[in-house]
């Protein structure tokens, strides 16, 4: 199992998904309800980042994001799938 999220990091795959990982772009956005929070929107996926480093928290902020997914997780925001960031950057667009 390692070996197959090693290569497909490696590979820089945009819009992948294997099993619950994932590789994906898309927008920071800031939801001010239930106190607030941070999410990822991308073209079909609305992302819950367990993880999200503060450098990273910037509404409209165009982002590359690669983790595992978690969609059977309840959260206190109950929006979007939450995920374990294992890398993020920004990218230009």
């Amino acid at each position: 199992m390692s070996i197959i999220v090693i290569l497909f990091l490696s590979a820089g795959l945009s819009g992948c998904t294997v099993g619950n990982w994932i590789a994906e772009s898309g927008s920071v956005i800031y939801n001010d309800f239930e106190g607030g929070f941070y999410g990822i929107i991308t073209g079909n996926l609305s992302l819950l980042p367990i993880n999200l480093p503060e450098e990273f928290k910037e509404d409209g902020l165009k982002v590359r994001c690669y983790g595992r997914m978690f969609p059977r997780m309840l959260t206190f925001y109950q929006w979007g799938t939450p995920i374990y960031l294992l890398k993020i950057e920004k990218i230009e667009i």
